[in-house]
């Protein structure tokens, strides 16, 4: 008989395709994904993958296995939802999860504050720009930059968000006739922006997250569209031409139905909408004081 954890390494394997990939998934090392597979597939006397050098592959009966597993999964998961949305305590961990740039600039000095009023709650915080799967339990609260979040998941509107052209104050003094630009992101194409107001400028920097945007604008290697929350709080750094405001995605905190009225999440939800309401001036670029170009 198959338990449920012998699906955990089944659903493992079958969604990264590589024993290696489903051992960092499942925080466990490669021998012990081999051996709870190849036992599955001696209990069942079925072979579930083809072993090819590329990977692994499921077989026909993977596959007729494969979305049974699924709706197995989502079942305990559900479960789990049920318990802890009836734990009235203020207890126990909370996993969070929002994008890197936003948990390091932003929501680290948040949980700071919410951790001294509740001691005993252990915050599990996982950043990444992916999105969290709720459904699977990655996390209780995720913290997204969406114009389309889930219908399916409670959330509120933390705020609105809105960019500008930042440059490195001393960087603007030398180069504000020709800047190099910084780009974020993997194509060699310049924004409408630079079209418009740099003709001749080039690119200088492709960068894939925007903190390492922020800190190749800090460190002078060019000009870059970023976040007003990062850039106007930056003394080192002025806007610059255009200066006109962009909306960029708004930031939404989204929880599962079933868990919105639990004792912990909400506390949580809570602390975090109003400690956004009052940075919302930062976040909309209204609270930016106009810089001349020769400051």
């Amino acid at each position: 008989m198959l338990n449920w954890d012998d699906y955990r390494f089944f659903l493992a394997v079958a969604r990264s395709g590589t024993v290696t990939g489903a051992a960092h998934a499942l925080s466990v090392n490669h021998s012990t994904v081999s051996r709870r597979i190849a036992a599955m597939e001696e209990t069942t006397n079925v072979r579930l993958f083809d072993r090819r050098q590329e990977g692994y592959f499921l077989t026909d009966a993977g596959l007729a296995l494969l979305d049974r597993a699924c709706s197995a999964e989502a079942a305990v998961h559900a479960a789990e939802r049920t318990l802890r949305a009836h734990d009235h305590s203020l207890t126990g961990e909370l996993v969070i999860t929002a994008p890197l740039a936003l948990m390091v600039t932003v929501l680290t000095p948040i949980i700071a504050r919410f951790r001294q009023e509740h001691p005993d709650l252990i915050l599990s915080l996982v950043s990444t720009d992916d999105i969290a799967n709720l459904n699977r339990r990655e996390a209780d609260i995720a913290i997204r930059a969406s114009n389309t979040p889930d219908d399916h998941l409670v959330g509120r509107k933390l705020c609105v968000q809105r960019t500008a052209v930042y440059a490195q104050r001393e960087y603007w003094w030398q180069n504000k006739e020709v800047p190099t630009l910084i780009i974020l992101g993997t194509r060699s194409i310049k924004p409408d922006w630079a079209l418009k107001t740099y003709p001749n400028s080039k690119i200088g920097c492709r960068l894939t997250g925007k903190l390492e945007v922020l800190a190749a604008v800090e460190a002078g290697v060019g000009i870059a569209r970023l976040p007003c929350r990062l850039g106007d709080t930056r003394p080192e750094l002025i806007r610059v031409p255009p200066r006109r405001l962009e909306n960029d995605l708004d930031i939404w905190l989204l929880m599962q139905p079933e868990m919105q009225h639990a004792p912990r999440t909400r506390a949580f939800a809570d602390f975090v909408y109003n400690s956004f309401r009052r940075e919302a001036e930062l976040f909309e670029g209204s609270a930016y004081v106009t810089v001349s170009d020769a400051d």
